[in-house]
């Protein structure tokens, strides 16, 4: 058979997106990024990929161990601390944050917790990944 050059769809099918047309048929064009976030899980979008199957905690951990101090940033800090900043105690930033000044402190504040900030045991963090995880907020954010 003779191919035909593609042609946008002028109105999509529903739950389809827009679609191209290949010698009258209509194929979907394929999506990526997330899926559903941390909850719903990682998908290759519409169409793509398999969404991730573990749990939340599961899936924190292995984020964490593929992306190292950022990861564990985004995973465990960020929601709080966009940026530097203080979400929940605006006048009390991360960003040139005393507690950063050395590791000890820091990991004082991380361990115990102060305030409205939870504490993250070894079990949720591990020493190895709290020194990742203070080289990336003390080179981000000063001390």
């Amino acid at each position: 058979p003779q191919a035909t050059a593609p042609e946008q769809s002028a109105a999509p099918a529903p739950g389809m997106g827009s679609g191209v047309h290949y010698a009258g048929q209509k194929y979907a064009q394929m999506g990526g990024g997330m899926g559903g976030g941390m909850g719903g899980g990682m998908g290759g979008g519409m169409m793509g990929g398999q969404g991730y199957q573990g749990s939340q905690q599961q899936y924190q951990q292995q984020y964490r161990q593929r992306t190292g101090g950022a990861g564990l940033f985004a995973a465990n800090c960020a929601s709080c601390h966009p940026n530097g900043g203080n979400r929940i105690v605006p006048n009390m930033p991360l960003r040139g944050a005393p507690q950063l000044g050395s590791y000890s402190s820091f990991r004082a504040i991380v361990r115990q917790g102060r305030g409205p900030m939870p504490a993250f045991p070894a079990s949720s963090i591990s020493d190895s990944q709290l020194r990742e995880l203070y080289r990336y907020v003390r080179s981000n954010y000063g001390g």
